[in-house]
């Protein structure tokens, strides 16, 4: 996937493990992140990590995250 010309402004670094999390604008409320395992489609919920899905799509429908809106994605606890 070409993420060339992309601004990463979204990144949680969670223990070793860095998350990228961008807006995916042809389906709203649901967010992509990228992590070491690939690109995921995130619904934009508490909890919504936890129903993620491998993501297949094209980096021009994606803009950077820049907050979550105070949803509890649930991810992985900090160590």
């Amino acid at each position: 996937m070409n993420l060339s010309g992309v601004a990463i402004l979204s990144i949680l670094l969670l223990s070793e493990m860095t998350i990228v999390f961008y807006e995916f604008t042809q389906q709203p409320r649901y967010w992509v992140a990228h992590d070491e395992d690939g690109y995921w489609l995130v619904p934009a919920r508490e909890q919504g990590w936890h129903e993620r899905s491998p993501f297949v799509g094209h980096a021009t429908n994606l803009i950077p995250l820049l907050d979550f809106d105070g949803i509890d994605l649930g991810l992985p606890a900090l160590s």
